[in-house]
């Protein structure tokens, strides 16, 4: 094994055991990473594509036989594993932003939902004070008729 193909594993290593943590696992992390993308229909992305082509380069290497005996991965391999490792930790890689667009999505129903309860009660309180003054000079009339018909009716 050469030392790019040491350097790619070990960073790979480092990859899947943040994706580990983040999943509460304890090995297994790209590999749930992956399906986590395929669940939420991302499973086409470039960078689903990307961690399906390392994770088969490092079980090559962790399971073929013959693999140290020439260069399974480049230099370029190693610094995406490094950049995605970076997005993740700042989230920014496509799980990362896909549940915070969720998060904001809901928020913003929540709000809507929120606004249109306090527009609907408002609009409730105006509606019951209009019923009760129709109420009140309707109670008025009736008063007044009744009136009129007992003084007519006795004079």
């Amino acid at each position: 094994m050469n030392k790019t193909d040491m350097e790619f594993f070990e960073t790979y290593k480092r990859l899947d055991r943040l994706c580990s943590d983040v999943f509460g696992l304890r090995n297994g992390g790209v590999t749930r990473y992956i399906d986590e993308l395929k669940a939420i229909g991302y499973g086409c992305t470039e960078d689903c594509k990307i961690l399906k082509r390392l994770r088969h380069i490092r079980n090559q290497m962790a399971h073929d036989e013959g693999t140290f005996d020439y260069q399974v991965c480049d230099r370029d391999d190693i610094i995406w594993l490094n950049a995605f490792y970076n997005r993740i930790m700042k989230r920014t890689d496509p799980l990362a932003v896909h549940y915070r667009a969720g998060r904001k999505a809901q928020n913003t129903v929540r709000n809507n939902v929120h606004h249109s309860v306090q527009h609907n009660s408002s609009r409730h309180r105006k509606n019951r004070k209009a019923n009760v003054i129709f109420n009140i000079i309707f109670f008025l009339i009736i008063i007044a008729c009744a009136c009129c018909i007992y003084f007519f009716e006795f004079n």
